[in-house]
């Protein structure tokens, strides 16, 4: 009879564990989809906190060198005429 308890034993030690490895897996899977949607919200986040800050910078170049009537070409041989200009004569404080 203390075969067949130690079995008993045994058995219910082994489908505890069982119970809570797969506990641990589920738990181990939510983590994993809650880290893969932070990380997208945190790239989309980025993604547009750039998108707005290159509208901003072109409606600025458009209001200050009235590139309007320009086309993307055009407006980029401009920049380039004024790049080296303007980043010789950059204040300080404005560079990296």
């Amino acid at each position: 009879m203390s075969k067949k308890k130690d079995s008993d034993r045994q058995r219910d030690l082994l489908t505890s564990y069982e119970k809570k490895r797969a506990e641990f897996d589920k738990k181990q899977k939510h983590f994993n989809e809650l880290d893969k949607k932070l990380n997208f919200l945190a790239k989309d986040e980025a993604r547009r906190k750039r998108a707005n800050r290159l509208i901003q910078t072109g409606a600025l170049a458009e209001k200050y060198f009235d590139t309007s009537h320009l086309n993307s070409e055009q407006i980029e041989e401009l920049f380039k005429m004024f790049s080296d200009y303007i980043n010789h004569k950059k204040p300080d404080k404005f560079k990296k």
